[in-house]
């Protein structure tokens, strides 16, 4: 069903895309019958977030095999591509359009590359490790632009990268990344127990594991343990951030396997 359901989505998006394409660059701006399939788009593609969350169901459960697994990857790595295709024909407007051709030598001017923020910031599908991949990509690339550049990367996340649900949780405008960095992690990432996460590093221990795997898990606990004690305040995540990954730096150090330090 998930796999079939995938399929539907990849298709209906592969006919809006074959469709804009079609039409070519004028019409795609002043046609309503494009306009209603923008929007055919958006709401097909809000149906991978609910497919996403049936599908983490079954990986829990052991319903998917390994070969399923890796058709259910392609196919939505695919609908995202083909996704971000239909967001770039719409985005990227004619040249004969004077009024948008400006706006786009405006935003080129402020230093924001709309194929840049395409490749470096994922679309959001209800995952934490993907919204948490979007928050470092917004900061990352909002280090490199100007004010004008920053609006409009706050601009182009609000409209393209979220999920419906997630829209609903934020502004729909922002005054600076910051603030929606901040909104992000606060109504966005799911609040997990700082004192547990805590205690699960103190109490992690490197075992059977590779030094690889257990260093991975304890980079991720206390990444998550500060997350939970900013609370959604980054300058609060930027001073903690340090001091945790120090304090995971000797842990690391205390639960390694006694096989390994022999070494």
């Amino acid at each position: 069903m998930s796999i079939s359901e995938l399929q539907s989505i990849y298709n209906k998006l592969k006919d809006i895309k074959d469709y804009l394409v079609k039409v070519g660059p004028a019409r795609r701006q002043k046609s309503d019958t494009v306009q209603n399939k923008i929007i055919e788009a958006q709401v097909v593609y809000s149906r991978l977030e609910f497919t996403s969350s049936d599908i983490r169901k079954k990986i829990e459960n052991s319903e998917i095999s390994a070969d399923s697994l890796l058709t259910v990857n392609k196919l939505i790595n695919d609908i995202h591509t083909l996704y971000n295709k239909i967001l770039n024909l719409v985005i990227c407007k004619d040249d004969s359009d004077s009024k948008e051709s400006n706006k786009l030598s405006k935003m080129a001017s402020d230093n924001f590359d709309l194929k840049s923020a395409i490749a470096l910031l994922p679309v959001m599908t209800g995952q934490e490790h993907v919204t948490l991949q979007i928050i470092d990509s917004i900061q990352l690339y909002s280090s490199m632009l100007n004010e004008n550049g920053k609006k409009q990367l706050i601009e182009f996340v609000l409209k393209t990268r979220l999920t419906s649900s997630a829209k609903l949780r934020l502004k729909s405008s922002y005054s600076s990344v910051d603030v929606l960095i901040a909104d992000m992690r606060k109504y966005l990432v799911p609040k997990k127990s700082s004192v547990a996460i805590q205690s699960q590093m103190f109490n992690t221990k490197q075992g059977h594991r590779s030094i690889e795997k257990y260093g991975a898990e304890l980079e991720r606990l206390f990444v998550d343990l500060t997350i939970a004690q900013a609370d959604g305040n980054d300058e609060m995540y930027q001073v903690l951030l340090p001091l945790n990954e120090k304090i995971a730096i000797k842990r690391f150090a205390d639960g390694l396997s006694i096989l390994d330090l022999v070494r």
